[in-house]
């Protein structure tokens, strides 16, 4: 089984309510949590809204990526989630307030890149506080961090043109 590291974050409405029940309906599709970090209070990011409740919890799992991911929207819908993602005219995500926003962080040594799926999550390292929940859970280290980011840095890599250096195309 691989360690799943989910963020929870919610503004609107009764936030503490919503993470509990968030969690609650995440614990009936994944089992028991394996940990949790303390649930603290952030300033909306990306965009100006109310502040956040947010907190990491960990589970173990043998689901699928997109397995989770379902299950993770669904929640989200479950509990009034109704916003689609929207982009601006550079191709930049618009961000707005929230019941509930689920995301999946790390899962295990799992690398996807897809447009609907990237796992570790992309910005777990541009939100302070998402290192700061990680780094309060025992079952996360300084490593799993560095590694992350050194995962994220090969599909940066990847994605490059290859006169940029990224990966060359293989020859027939």
């Amino acid at each position: 089984m691989a360690k799943l590291f989910l963020a929870l974050g919610t503004n609107l409405g009764d936030r503490e309510g919503n993470i509990e029940q968030a969690l609650s309906l995440l614990d009936a599709s994944f089992g028991p949590r394996f940990a949790q970090s303390p649930t603290i209070n952030t300033e909306a990011c990306g965009f100006d809204g109310p502040d956040f409740l947010n907190c990491v919890v960990v589970y173990e799992s043998r689901k699928r990526p997109y397995t989770i991911l379902k299950i993770c929207k669904q929640i989200e819908a479950l509990m009034g989630r109704t916003d689609v993602p929207e982009y601006d005219s550079g191709g930049n995500r618009v961000f707005h307030d929230r019941i509930i926003d689920i995301d999946i962080l790390l899962y295990g040594r799992t690398v996807v890149d897809t447009q609907t799926l990237t796992i570790p999550h992309p910005q777990i390292l541009t939100r302070p506080y998402v290192k700061e929940l990680l780094s309060s859970l025992p079952c996360s280290t300084p490593e799993q961090i560095r590694d992350a980011r050194d995962r994220q840095g090969r599909q940066e890599l990847h994605r490059l043109p290859a006169a940029q250096g990224g990966r060359q195309p293989r020859k027939s």
